[in-house]
């Protein structure tokens, strides 16, 4: 068990999918909340996908949003009821590689 699987956490991270598979889901919904960011250490406003049949939600950075927008359009209500793949890779974060997530339509 990974050590955040103790916080009740809502959202998805890396560490919630098996290194080399790709992970198809359905959009439920796009939507905005407020989360804690760690780096700022303030609650900021972010853009978050909801799965059908999923608990856990994925905080939307700009990667993924383009990735989504490029098979998908801009309008992000035509996103629901789409289907994308999650993967497991790794991206830099100021001097460190970090794991991350990333979407394949």
């Amino acid at each position: 068990m990974h050590y955040k699987e103790l916080c009740g956490k809502p959202y998805l991270g890396a560490e919630d999918l098996p290194e080399d598979t790709d992970i198809p889901l359905i959009i439920e919904a796009v939507f905005k909340e407020m989360a804690f960011n760690p780096g700022s250490k303030k609650e900021v406003e972010v853009g978050v996908l909801k799965f059908k049949d999923k608990s856990l939600k994925m905080i939307l950075n700009i990667t993924n949003s383009k990735a989504i927008a490029a098979v998908y359009g801009t309008e992000t209500n035509k996103w629901i009821g789409q289907t994308i793949k999650l993967y497991r890779t790794t991206t830099r974060l100021g001097n460190k590689t970090v794991p991350c997530l990333r979407i394949k339509p």
